[in-house]
């Protein structure tokens, strides 16, 4: 645990946690085991790959806020925390609907040539409702250091 002010708080919520955990999963050669352990849900080791290209590696459109700008969606520690679950085997449900939902915006943005994440995110939220809405569950953006959004996250 590292400390913030007065607090102890995970490594990976501190100052910077989440973009270091982002280089980890990056570097990592681990879509075997996110696969293995997403199996039982449906997900195939291509499918695996192609949601760790779309959220750690791939450069999209990012338009949901303000001016669109291209690049990598920013780090957000949930997701990281997510992934690191997945690699170990212990997924809350959570991070399986976070797989569907990324696996769709991907799906998406490869069937339409369109990268934008506003229109991807969108389109999922048309072909399904997301989970936040009406469920008593919160949905939170993240935002970057720099005022824009990096992606929606559910919190219980």
């Amino acid at each position: 645990m590292g400390h913030y002010g007065e607090f102890e708080v995970p490594p990976i919520l501190a100052p910077n946690g989440a973009d270091e955990a982002y280089d980890s999963i990056r570097a990592a050669d681990d879509i075997d085991s996110v696969a293995a352990n997403a199996a039982e849900h449906g997900f195939t080791r291509p499918d695996v790959e192609q949601i760790k290209n779309h959220l750690f590696h791939d450069e999209h459109t990012l338009d949901y806020f303000g001016d669109a700008y291209r690049g990598r969606f920013d780090s957000n520690p949930r997701i990281a925390e997510a992934w690191t679950r997945l690699r170990e085997g212990n997924p809350h449900g959570s991070d399986i609907s976070l797989l569907r939902h990324e696996l769709f915006e991907s799906n998406h943005m490869k069937a339409t040539g369109n990268d934008s994440y506003r229109e991807a995110h969108q389109a999922r939220a048309r072909r399904r409702p997301h989970p936040g809405r009406g469920s008593g569950r919160a949905r939170w953006p993240r935002i970057s250091p720099n005022g824009r959004l990096a992606v929606f996250i559910d919190f219980p």
